[in-house]
C-alpha cells in the first residue's frame, strides 16, 4: 500500500505542478480537463488499474462548466476530490 501511495504522490506532484503552471498562464480550464490530466498522469505510474470516481474539481463556490481560479491574497484557492485504486 505505501508503494501505491508513494506512485500516486508522484503523479499528484505533477498535477499540481501542470495545474500551477496552465492557471497562471491564464488559461481557463473546465474540470473535464482537469480531470483527464489527473487521470493522464496516474495511468502512467507503475499498478494503476483505475479511477475510484471521477476527479470533481473547482474554485470556491463553483459547481458547473468552467474552473476559475480566484486569488486571495495571492493565494489561489482550489479544490479536487479524487480517488485512485492501484495495484
Amino acid at each position: 500500500m505505501r508503494e501505491a501511495h508513494l506512485r500516486d504522490g508522484v503523479a499528484l506532484c505533477k498535477f499540481l505542478s501542470w495545474l500551477e503552471k496552465t492557471i497562471t498562464s491564464g488559461t481557463t480550464l473546465t474540470e473535464v480537463q482537469v480531470d483527464e490530466k489527473l487521470t493522464g498522469l496516474r495511468k502512467q505510474q507503475e499498478g494503476f488499474v483505475e479511477p475510484s470516481f471521477p476527479t470533481i474539481a473547482g474554485a470556491l463556490w463553483w459547481w458547473g462548466e468552467c474552473v476559475r481560479l480566484y486569488c486571495c491574497s495571492g493565494v489561489l484557492l482550489f479544490f479536487f476530490d479524487s480517488g485512485v485504486m492501484g495495484e
